[in-house]
C-alpha cells in the first residue's frame, strides 16, 4: 500500500512540474521548435569590431610629458597602455598609467632621461558599435 501511495505522489509531482514548465514557457507546446531560433542575437560577433587607437608624442631630452588617447565616439573602452612607438627600451620612466577621467581612454605620464628625444605613445583598446 505504501509503494502505491508513493508512486502516486511521485507521478502527481512530475505532472505538476511539467504543467508549471509548460505554463511558464514563452512558447506554447505546439509551436516550440528547438531547430528554429527566433530570438534576436544579444551581441554581434566581435571580429572586426575591436580597434586599437594610439597617440604618439615625442618627449624632448631630460623632460616630462603626458599623453592621452580616447576611444572614438560610440565605442566602448576596454583597456589601455603606454610605451614607445618602436618597441625600443630607452631610459624613460613611466610615472603614471591610468584610465582617463572620462573612463573612455588611457592616460600616460613619462620622464625621458635620455640625451635624445624619444617617441612614446598612449594606446586604447576599443570595441566599436554594431554597424
Amino acid at each position: 500500500m505504501n509503494i502505491v501511495k508513493s508512486c502516486g505522489l511521485i507521478a502527481t509531482g512530475v505532472l505538476a512540474g511539467m504543467m508549471l514548465v509548460i505554463s511558464c514557457s514563452d512558447d506554447s507546446p505546439s509551436t516550440a521548435d528547438a531547430a528554429t531560433c527566433d530570438c534576436a542575437p544579444a551581441e554581434a560577433p566581435l571580429a572586426g569590431r575591436i580597434e586599437i587607437v594610439t597617440a604618439p608624442q615625442m618627449i624632448p631630452p631630460n623632460s616630462d610629458l603626458g599623453q592621452s588617447i580616447q576611444c572614438p565616439d560610440g565605442a566602448l573602452f576596454l583597456s589601455g597602455g603606454c610605451g614607445t612607438v618602436d618597441g625600443s627600451l630607452p631610459d624613460i620612466l613611466l610615472r603614471q598609467s591610468k584610465p582617463t577621467m572620462t573612463g573612455q581612454g588611457w592616460s600616460c605620464w613619462f620622464r625621458n632621461n635620455e640625451t635624445t628625444p624619444v617617441t612614446i605613445q598612449a594606446s586604447a583598446v576599443c570595441l566599436l558599435p554594431n554597424s
